[in-house]
């Protein structure tokens, strides 16, 4: 519906776009223009022209408009100019209101089995199902790729959407590239193909966590066993870096050489925490023997139970929909619950937030 533009009508908060068509009285639609752009709220404001003249397209723009337009208008323009305002307020608001944005927790071990890609997902759902947060995972184990095989998701895109051409990451991007899993939870996951691995820089890691952390309550990161660039710009931009380990002498000495990289690295605010994954009772390697080994105490202690796990896999079902009351479920969201307490404590994000509202709209590609 077009109306006759009244500069002095009061804004409508409502109206997040105003088209302005200059159709012969510019003076007026000047006018009107410049009144828009002064008020509070200011909506975005299009200016549509029938001419090209240089001389008004100056005009247009110093009395205030976001974009121009020309009629008869081009859908293509249209959608371009709509999506550019849409990312610019997105990251605006954003920004203001995670104040720093939301916790990253890397998952890493430098032996296999330890189960680094199970409790990652697993961790990832339990901060979804017990505390209702916007989680995403993020498969940096990239030759492997085990995250979306345990989550069961056949991802159309995976991180070598954003890996590949030159434009600067943002989160249209990001939003196409994820896979949507029937938790509510998101998988960015690992390339298809094994050779692949080696396009993706740190540069690009660095970005896709800095994005997705504005836009996301946890961001969990599977660092699998195999340590290089790409995953040390992730231990540096993480609130909680966790290294899994077993009971034997083999994983002891890992961690050792572990902590000892993390200590040469020189990363700043990162100190490693353990984690005793697949605990059995009564071993002969007791937890308090580990303990003192590290010289440190074991942050959490995720029992071993592999009738549960193959159940999980064989059923094509998550963990809290096959054992929700087992003592590996609940290890699990013990563990979630710690993180959310420090998440809450530094963050202050209240549940109904503007990226809560903003992630509601997120289709991501199953």
């Amino acid at each position: 519906m077009e109306l006759e533009p009244d500069p002095d009508a009061a804004p409508d908060a409502s109206v997040d776009v105003t088209m302005v068509v200059f159709n012969g009285d510019d003076e007026l639609s000047l006018s009107y223009l410049n009144a828009q752009a002064g008020q509070e709220p200011r909506p975005v404001l299009f200016a549509l022209l029938r001419d090209r003249s240089p001389d008004l397209m100056k005009r247009v723009l110093r009395a205030g408009a976001d974009e121009l337009l020309f009629l008869p208008l081009d859908p293509g323009d249209a959608t371009r100019a709509l999506l550019k305002i849409s990312e610019t307020r997105r990251r605006e608001e954003v920004h203001n209101v995670h104040n720093g944005g939301g916790m990253i927790v890397s998952l890493v071990s430098l032996i296999g089995g330890t189960g680094v890609t199970s409790l990652a997902a697993n961790l990832a759902l339990a901060l979804r199902y017990t505390f209702e947060k916007r989680v995403a995972v993020i498969d940096l184990d990239l030759q492997t790729g085990g995250l979306a095989v345990f989550l069961n998701l056949e991802p159309e895109r995976t991180i070598m959407a954003l890996a590949e051409g030159t434009r600067k990451l943002d989160s249209i991007q990001l939003e196409s590239a994820l896979s949507k899993h029937a938790s509510g939870i998101y998988l960015l996951a690992a390339p298809k193909r094994i050779e692949d691995s080696e396009l993706v820089s740190d540069e690009t890691v660095g970005a896709i966590l800095d994005l997705t952390r504005q836009l996301f309550d946890f961001v969990i990161v599977d660092c699998g066993t195999h340590i290089d660039a790409n995953t040390v710009a992730a231990w540096e931009r993480s609130s909680h870096l966790f290294y899994l380990l077993d009971q034997s002498i083999g994983a002891a000495r890992c961690a050792w050489r572990f902590v000892d990289l993390v200590g040469r690295l020189g990363l700043p605010g990162v100190e490693p925490n353990f984690i005793l994954s697949r605990f059995v009772p009564g071993h002969p390697i007791s937890e308090e023997q580990l303990s003192h080994t590290l010289a440190q105490p074991i942050h959490t202690r995720i029992p071993r139970d592999e009738k549960v796990l193959e159940r999980v896999q064989l059923s094509a079902q998550d963990l809290w929909q096959v054992a929700p009351n087992s003592p590996l479920a609940k290890s699990i969201e013990d563990l979630a619950r710690r993180l959310e307490v420090g998440s809450e404590a530094n963050n202050g994000n209240s549940p109904n937030s503007l990226v809560s509202r903003l992630l509601n709209a997120i289709g991501a590609r199953t």
